[in-house]
């Protein structure tokens, strides 16, 4: 890590403390992204990948 965050100073880690990151970024935000280049209704992708993000995390909407 210390490698990487002397090369990119201004870098942030992705989804920090969040439970279940990985499972948030790939059943999750990557699923989203793909639905709305394949022209999905963003509506409609947002509602399917925030139900699927609250049960990965806990939350509730």
């Amino acid at each position: 890590m210390s490698v990487f965050a002397s090369q990119v100073p201004d870098s942030r880690l992705y989804l920090p403390h969040v439970p279940n990151a990985t499972q948030v970024d790939s059943n999750g935000y990557v699923p989203l992204i793909g639905e709305i280049t394949r022209g999905k209704s963003v509506s409609s992708s947002t509602e399917t990948t925030g139900k699927t993000i609250d049960a990965l995390t806990g939350c509730s909407s």
